[in-house]
């Protein structure tokens, strides 16, 4: 509900809605999930991320909030911070996510290898490339697997 009214652009009105649930509903991560994309629309980055993390640490697997609140990182050019939070797509909700402070260690280290690949489209192909020189800087051999699209 809260999605479908954000969309149609009565942001505002989507949070007070998902707040006014929160008291009513304590505890519903579904709840507390939505409030953070409503507050996300209408720019209110900040007191999002806050939703978010306090959502997480009493529910540390929920995947949903965990790739929200990546997208929120990445809006706000907090890359490595939401880098680690995206890895949990890969994730099942219940399993844990791939290791990946120590794969972003292990690519700090001179002569390791790190393959930037295109996976949702062309604009987060662009997006993540800009990304390459910072990790070559970090000493990593980058290459770029990008899809192939036609002229």
């Amino acid at each position: 509900m809260v999605w479908t009214l954000s969309k149609a652009g009565a942001s505002e009105r989507c949070v007070n809605l998902a707040r006014d649930a929160l008291k009513l509903f304590t505890g519903q991560a579904e709840v507390k999930n939505a409030l953070g994309l409503a507050l996300r629309e209408i720019g209110k980055f900040a007191e999002a991320e806050q939703n978010f993390v306090e959502l997480l640490r009493e529910f540390p697997r929920f995947k949903s909030a965990r790739i929200n609140l990546a997208l929120l990182q990445f809006r706000q050019r907090n890359y490595l911070q939401g880098a680690e939070h995206l890895e949990w797509r890969f994730a099942s909700s219940d399993d844990e996510p791939f290791d990946v402070p120590e794969r972003w260690d292990e690519a700090r280290k001179s002569g390791k290898r790190v393959l930037l690949q295109h996976e949702q489209g062309l604009g987060d192909t662009i997006n993540f490339l800009r990304l390459a020189d910072l990790v070559a800087k970090l000493g990593a051999d980058v290459t770029a697997l990008v899809e192939d699209r036609p002229a």
